[in-house]
């Protein structure tokens, strides 16, 4: 089966705050009603988040875990790992390793569909082409 098979044209994803916090992203108690429409509205089948976006792990985690079992099973998640902060490129395999790891834990998943590195900042110590 192709992985990107039944993957719709646009996802959804963002960063999540607490409800107390008074930023301009989404907030954990709307966050699911958002996905609702994006999935069941728009047909939306693809869920972006990273390990940076604060809340949006767990809250899309307990999302999933309410859905219907065919719902699941259309929906891919994936799921990114910052590596602008890593000092060296050796680091990258065990950065990544854990990342998954806690990422997994988060979203309450044994797999992702998807678990690729964010974009690299211009003041990052480690570049990509050190990386490969």
């Amino acid at each position: 089966m192709d992985a990107l098979e039944g993957l719709s044209a646009f996802g959804i994803g963002g960063i999540v705050i607490a409800d107390h916090e008074t930023d301009s992203w989404v907030k954990q108690s709307e966050f699911p009603k958002l996905l609702d429409i994006a999935v069941n509205d728009l047909g939306v089948t693809y869920i972006d988040t990273a390990r940076g976006y604060d809340l949006a792990e767990a809250t899309i985690g307990t999302w999933f875990k309410s859905q219907p079992n065919p719902l699941r099973e259309k929906i891919k998640i994936g799921t990114k790992v910052s590596i602008s902060r890593l000092k060296h490129a050796d680091d990258l395999n065990s950065h990544f390793a854990a990342s998954l790891s806690t990422s997994l834990q988060a979203l309450g998943l044994k797999s992702v569909a998807l678990h690729a590195p964010n974009p690299i900042q211009s003041r990052s110590p480690c570049r990509m082409s050190s990386i490969f």
